[in-house]
């Protein structure tokens, strides 16, 4: 009565049905029936076809073909695997939204004359990710606290449905858009392209909708670019910037269809108060990352510089003679965020034991409270301080003096031990005096002045 045949290969039988010969042929999208003459009638699925590659969410328009056409067919369509909306429809085509990634599985039941028989289509419907991302137009960063490897784009990238495979920060000036150059993957090429527009939902910020074209998941520099809302108008960061990234497809009529959720991206972004300068006009990622915390919601370089002060060398350094390195750490992050600085190093010729007549021998502090440490009159031989934003900082003790840095030197030091006889060696404690200009505070002849000293590798906090 019939013949069977191996899988994916057409199966044939002939039933009687009402009387009828109804020869029915379970092709994936083609059936036949028999009109009363005994005409076959053909129904079959013309598009899409079987196997394409659609996105989740696109609008898919499935077209039947009935030969010869009789008079009195219907037409049932359901969904027989996966999820679309509608599920359903009682016309010759059928319209619906791919609502399920994965398999999709249509079924057309033609009623004729008494008589049905079914064609069915499969489709894949991809739901695609976005596997990297970059920040574009944005500051330049170093990794760590020394050297000169760049952080390089794309700065966030995943496996397509697995892991986060890199993760490093960006940098923007205060107030300006961040801009994310995204690639997108699916799990298949698309058969045809597909209009879309793709947005970001972020927990502190949103990126704009952007046209774009689905197929083949290749991307040129520049293709997909979103731009976010203002950032931070001050000196800040984003502990985690958490960004959900959506798209949705533009339907068979116009306009555009629901928005479809891809996947999560979060990142650690600073924003600076106006462009880094030297010594780090490249930022390195852990200088601007500290400066940005200490200084946060600073809007000037005199509100950088005390958050500096108070909220980093206050509270996680330690003063242990390295005025200098705790000097040049201020220097590095207050440039890292636009601040220029410069320091200031005040020394003494001689020692405690030996000089010249008039030497400066030996420097006194007033009661002085380091960082890290407690109160107390200091006496050394030099001493080393920062200036930025018009006022002297001096991270050692977390203070800042506003002016010049002669006025610094006289606000700190009481006494200094001025050589009287070389040989042998006597010495007295002398008062400061205002200025730089009276005994042994004459410079360079009696002391030292260096305008310009060292600026170090980053030391970073210790506590």
């Amino acid at each position: 009565m019939g013949y069977v045949k191996t899988a994916k290969r057409t199966v044939m039988a002939s039933i009687m049905l009402l009387g009828l010969l109804v020869t029915q042929t379970s092709w994936i999208s083609q059936a036949a029936c028999n009109a009363p003459d005994g005409t076959a009638i053909t129904v079959n699925i013309t598009d899409p076809a079987e196997n394409d590659v659609h996105l989740q969410g696109e609008e898919v328009e499935f077209t039947s073909s009935v030969e010869p056409m009789v008079g009195g067919e219907t037409f049932a369509w359901s969904v027989v695997e996966g999820t679309c909306d509608p599920a359903t429809a009682t016309t010759q085509n059928f319209q619906t939204t791919l609502k399920s990634k994965g398999t999709i599985t249509v079924k057309l039941t033609l009623t004729v004359n008494g008589g049905s028989c079914d064609a069915t289509r499969t489709i894949t419907a991809v739901l695609p990710e976005v596997t990297k991302l970059s920040w574009d137009n944005d500051i330049d960063l170093y990794e760590g606290s020394t050297g000169s490897s760049a952080i390089t784009d794309p700065v966030w990238t995943k496996t397509l449905g697995g892991d986060i495979t890199k993760n490093e920060p960006g940098a923007y000036t205060a107030g300006d858009d961040a801009t994310a150059e995204l690639a997108i993957e699916g799990s298949s090429p698309l058969t045809h392209s597909a209009s879309v527009e793709v947005k970001g939902a972020g927990n502190t910020e949103n990126f704009y909708p952007q046209g774009a074209t689905f197929h083949n998941w290749t991307w040129s520099p520049g293709e997909l670019e979103l731009e976010s809302s203002p950032l931070y108008e001050s000196v800040n960061f984003y502990g985690t910037l958490d960004i959900t990234w959506y798209y949705r497809v533009q339907n068979l009529a116009g306009g555009w269809g629901d928005w479809v959720e891809m996947n999560q991206s979060k990142h650690w972004l600073f924003t600076t108060l106006t462009t880094p300068t030297s010594p780090e006009a490249t930022p390195h990622e852990v200088i601007i990352s500290n400066a940005c915390c200490w200084a946060a919601n600073a809007n000037d370089g005199d509100s950088v510089s005390v958050g500096l002060l108070n909220n980093g060398f206050s509270a996680h350094y330690t003063w242990v003679f390295n005025c200098h390195r705790l000097s040049s750490d201020f220097i590095r992050l207050a440039a890292s965020v636009g601040v220029s600085g410069s320091q200031h190093n005040w020394a003494s010729k001689g020692s405690q034991t030996s000089g010249q007549v008039g030497w400066m021998c030996y420097q006194q502090t007033k009661s002085f409270t380091p960082v890290g440490g407690s109160a107390g009159i200091q006496q050394w031989s030099w001493h080393q301080w920062a200036e930025a934003a018009g006022s002297q900082r001096d991270p050692s003790a977390a203070v800042s003096l506003s002016g010049a840095w002669g006025g610094y030197e006289d606000n700190l030091f009481t006494y200094y031990y001025q050589c009287m006889v070389s040989s042998p060696f006597s010495a007295t404690w002398v008062t400061n005096h205002p200025g730089e200009s009276v005994g042994c505070e004459v410079y360079p002849a009696n002391c030292t002045y260096d305008p310009n000293p060292t600026t170090y590798d980053w030391l970073g906090p210790d506590r």
